[in-house]
């Protein structure tokens, strides 16, 4: 296949080139050449960098710093200036040489233009659900990762910060889960071209233009094979002619463990609680004060301040012919768990050259490298797992201020490893670099149609150490271990497309077909040694090798897609789409899939009826419906496999590992939207979002009869249903000389539900089941029913509805889900003079968690236990009407095992991010003398306040026992020349 990739990889790519060179020799006949100067209306400034095009065709320029543009138009054509923040103006040439304009600043932004991956249009000529952030609105957040920026910023998308790792990146769902054996992740576009090998996460955030996310059918369907989960398109920034600017930022903080609402007891109060269980004198720790004489807060041991600090430099500009963008940065966290740590440094090369008015070249090439200090893999024994466990009777020290062992006679909690003494020695570290190289080339055939060619080629290596010393527990069990892992995700992708651009009087015509093709390898290798020498800890040093493995996976899509608008009177557009996808990992009969969309956009403010009624500016209807497929699952999911992991004395031995499976297809997503746009007073902007999202023929890992000697297989089988709601609303508040004060909001509700399930049956998942009829994500678990008030013993609800205390009796019922009811964010900006704050709050309502910590009754002595939260109690005596069972020594019959008690609502108010900026003034005299065009100063805030009743540390994160996310202040400045 390898063979066959390559030859239609380079037919294509080079008759791509080819044909674009060839095209290259012919221009087209200009009648009039147009120069003016564009000023704005409100400060009579020049601007530059507006967007000056042909309307109807494909040709445009821009404005250079002094707000001077010339363009080369035939003497009939009509002008069209467009500026974010202000309205749009269309200007007919009338063989004119000189047109100066003055644009109108315009609060709504409704010519604001919106990055959709292939092609580019103005905001109101969006017929789909799409919503679009700018730079502006990710410099409230300071991380390596950019989306995590877009969490409550927009309606309808969800991002997750399943840790607060240094280096780890967030999550990210869009209308809810669809899938249950595929991934449920969108897909990532970064410069018009689909992601490869990591890609996502090697875009510095300080890189991006602009974020759009792609949510229904008609956004997203031309991207139809990987798209049922939603596009995230990502725009880096570029160059712009004018003179060359220089721009450098800087950022240094700190950070402090989010500790929400969990307490744990200190000596004395642990001690007086083991003296007052039920039995409490058959406990070990019963009349033993002595055990007081240490209280060691395990939180103060494991967790310290952690250090951020970022560095960032950029040039930009370039002249008529040529532009660039050139960046390079740095960026650290110290982790607030000691031990951990995540450094990155990364570039970008953004170049684009104009060999004439016909041909363009844009060449990008971006690359970085990353390591990490990880809280050790697999390691039990780690002081991430000790902070919350441990008791504060035991001291990490010796008097002498040596590291104890934990085996001492005097060391009393459960695991009987002191974590720092293995972190003398253990270790864990990731390295990780990226690399990627673009090519695109783009040919005006006319002056209303073009062809291009973007090629792509990116590569992943990582690679993770871990070395566990034989002097610590953890490496004890094997006399000291290392275990290397290396792997490399390569990935080539070629995107040729026709577009065109046909407009008339009143009237316009846009579409492209086009060709993808793409390429993904995965290579892995793995060595697991043991038997080292103290201070040893390379693989050559091992004894005894315990495991040695390595993978190779290849995949390869082909793609056909074609997409055509049409927009009448400016009110009325149409828009379809369709794609026929082809992948590799499907069987051989069914490897093709056909995605389609249907949208349409009907502007009623530009109808006569609605002409008089001066408070509406923008007032805009919205319908679409179209299907989007998903291929996330492994490479060979449809083929017939034998393993060869096994060995028959001495001699390679294989057995069958999966079923072939030449009809698995493509898992379709059939979504529905209907949506309203409304602008008024110029000052406020509101969308409204209903839809409909069925996946169908869901990749399902179905399990298999014992007999066939193979655990399980993917099947096209079952359906999930999302359907729900999202507000957005942006208003301008104040708007004077001296102040401004903006606000956006966002409120988004989704209802999931799984329809149908292969042979009806459920899927357990730990505590979780999935069945028919209930939400994807629904606890499964024994049904709480109270605490006997005459006994304090534990009680459950059975099948039947009856009671009892036997909790192998009680049957898992399906309880609460996790799907919260409502979710959004609130954003408020106040501008007076230079100065400037941006408050941003996130809210979740309705939400459900499961949050056990500290809690067991007994069970287990040598841990620590959290303090009650109010409402909470434990029963004491005959009578009590109490939260929790008796505290009994050795456990109250079970009463800690998963059940109902333990789900809390993780509903929270979050003030998520605060940041306060000071511009200096541009007339100050040092400025000039040293060449400064603006200077920013700026303290950012972040994860700052929680409102909540969880009773854990942060609602927001998926697992609660994880690395825990951390607050943090962040100091910088940011200059420009």
């Amino acid at each position: 296949m390898g063979k066959q990739i390559h030859s239609l990889l380079l037919r294509w790519g080079l008759s791509s080139v080819l044909l674009v060179l060839l095209l290259a020799t012919t221009t087209h006949a200009q009648l009039v050449t147009v120069t003016g100067t564009v000023t704005s209306t409100q400060t009579g400034e020049t601007l530059p960098g507006v967007n000056v095009s042909v309307v109807g065709q494909t040709q445009g320029t821009v404005t250079n710093l002094d707000g001077v543009y010339e363009i080369e138009v035939e003497g009939d054509a009509t002008l069209r200036f467009s500026y974010i923040g202000f309205v749009t103006q269309n200007i007919p040439v009338n063989d004119r040489e000189v047109i100066d304009v003055v644009l109108a600043e315009s609060v709504q932004n409704l010519d604001e233009l919106v990055v959709m991956g292939y092609t580019v249009v103005s905001k109101r000529e969006v017929s789909s659900s799409v919503v679009q952030v700018s730079e502006a609105d990710l410099q409230a957040i300071t991380t390596n990762d950019p989306t995590e920026a877009l969490e409550g910023q927009m309606a309808g998308v969800v991002v997750e910060q399943s840790s607060g790792r240094p280096g780890q990146n967030s999550n990210i769902l869009i209308r809810g889960t669809g899938s249950i054996s595929a991934s449920s992740s969108p897909l990532y576009v970064i410069d018009g071209v689909i992601a490869g090998a990591g890609e996502r996460d090697a875009v510095a955030p300080t890189d991006i233009e602009s974020i759009s996310v792609l949510k229904d059918a008609a956004a997203t369907a031309l991207y139809g094979s990987r798209a049922s989960n939603g596009v995230v398109v990502i725009t880096t920034k570029k160059g712009r002619a004018g003179d060359t600017r220089i721009t450098l930022r800087s950022s240094r903080g700190y950070s402090t463990t989010l500790e929400g609402n969990e307490e744990w007891m200190n000596s004395q109060e642990l001690y007086d609680f083991h003296q007052n269980m039920v039995s409490a004198e058959v406990g070990p720790f019963y009349n033993r004060s002595e055990v007081t004489q240490y209280n060691t807060n395990w939180r103060d041991v494991g967790f310290d301040t952690g250090i951020t600090q970022m560095y960032d430099a950029s040039v930009s500009g370039g002249d008529e012919s040529t532009t660039f963008f050139i960046s390079g940065n740095f960026f650290e966290e110290e982790g607030t768990n000691i031990g951990t740590n995540y450094e990155r440094i990364s570039g970008r090369v953004n170049v684009t050259h104009n060999f004439n008015e016909d041909l363009r070249v844009d060449a990008r090439v971006a690359g970085n490298y990353g390591v990490r200090d990880n809280v050790v893999t697999g390691n039990p024994y780690t002081i991430l797992t000790f902070s919350r466990r441990a008791l504060p009777w035991d001291t990490p020290y010796n008097e002498d201020g040596t590291v104890r062992t934990g085996t001492e006679s005097d060391w009393y909690s459960r695991d009987s490893e002191n974590p720092l003494h293995g972190m003398q020695w253990n270790t864990d570290i990731d390295k990780v670099s990226f690399y990627s190289a673009d090519l695109r080339l783009e040919y005006n055939l006319t002056n209303w149609a073009s062809i291009s060619s973007s090629n792509r080629y990116s590569q992943r290596d990582g690679r993770q150490e871990i070395f566990l010393d034989a002097r610590s527990a953890a490496g004890g069990g094997r006399n000291g271990s290392v275990e290397n892992e290396t792997d490399r995700s390569t990935s080539v992708l070629t995107s040729n497309l026709l577009s065109m651009n046909k407009g008339w009087a009143n009237s316009s015509l846009s579409g492209l077909v086009g060709f993808e093709y793409q390429e993904n390898r995965f290579e892995f290798t793995n060595f697991l040694g043991g038997g080292l020498a103290p201070g040893l800890t390379i693989a050559d040093a091992a004894a005894v090798p315990f495991d040695v493995g390595g993978d190779i996976g290849e995949s390869a899509f082909q793609s056909y897609l074609a997409q055509a608008e049409y927009e009448y009177m400016e009110k009325y557009i149409a828009t379809v789409s369709f794609r026929r996808d082809g992948s590799s990992r499907f069987g051989s009969e069914n490897r093709y899939g056909n995605f389609y969309s249907v949208g349409a956009s009907w502007v009623l403010s530009r109808e006569e009826f609605l002409a008089d009624i001066d408070a509406i500016d923008q007032l805009a209807l919205r319908a679409s419906y179209g299907t989007t497929g998903n291929a996330s699952i492994g490479n060979y999911e449809a083929q017939g496999l034998y393993s060869f992991t096994s060995n028959y004395i001495g001699t390679p031995a294989s057995f069958p590992s999966r079923v072939p499976n030449s009809n698995l297809t493509w898992e379709v997503a059939k979504t529905y939207n209907l949506g309203v746009d409304v602008a008024l007073y110029n000052r406020v902007n509101m969308s409204i979002d209903v839809y409909q999202r069925t996946n169908e023929d869901l990749l399902q890992n179905v399990t298999l009869p014992g007999t066939s000697g193979i655990d399980d297989r993917i099947l096209n089988v079952g359906s999930v249903e999302n359907k729900g709601i999202e507000l957005a609303i942006n208003t301008q508040n104040i708007q004077s000389r001296d102040f401004s004060w903006t606000t956006s909001f966002t409120l988004s509700a989704n209802k999931n539900r799984v329809k149908e399930l292969y042979d009806g049956q459920p899927i357990d998942n730990g505590d979780f089941r999935i069945e028919e009829g209930f939400d994807i994500n629904t606890f499964y678990l024994r049904k709480w029913y109270g605490v006997n008030s005459q006994t304090g013993a534990p009680q459950w609800v059975n099948a039947d509805g009856s009671i009892t205390e036997d909790y192998g009796a009680a049957a898992p019922q399906l309880a609460s889900a996790t799907t919260p009811d409502f979710r959004g964010g609130l954003r408020n900006r106040f501008q007076y003079k230079n100065f400037s704050l941006d408050t941003f709050f996130t809210y979740v309502s309705g939400s459900k968690g499961y949050y056990d910590t500290g809690i067991d009754f007994g069970a287990y002595l040598t841990t620590n236990y959290r303090k009650l939260r109010p409402g909470e109690s434990y029963w004491q005596q005959p009578g009590d009407e109490s939260h929790f069972p008796a505290n009994v020594v050795g456990g109250n019959n079970s009463g800690h095992l998963e059940s109902s008690l333990f789900i809390y609502d993780r509903s929270y108010i979050r003030l998520r991010s605060a940041r306060l900026s000071y511009t200096l003034p541009q007339d100050l005299s040092f400025m000039n003398a040293v060449g400064l065009r603006n200077a920013l100063l700026y303290v950012n805030g972040e994860n700052l306040v929680t409102f909540t009743d969880w009773p854990g540390r942060d609602p927001a994160a998926s697992d609660d026992s994880s690395y825990p996310l951390a607050r943090t202040f962040l100091f910088g400045i940011e200059l420009g020349f």
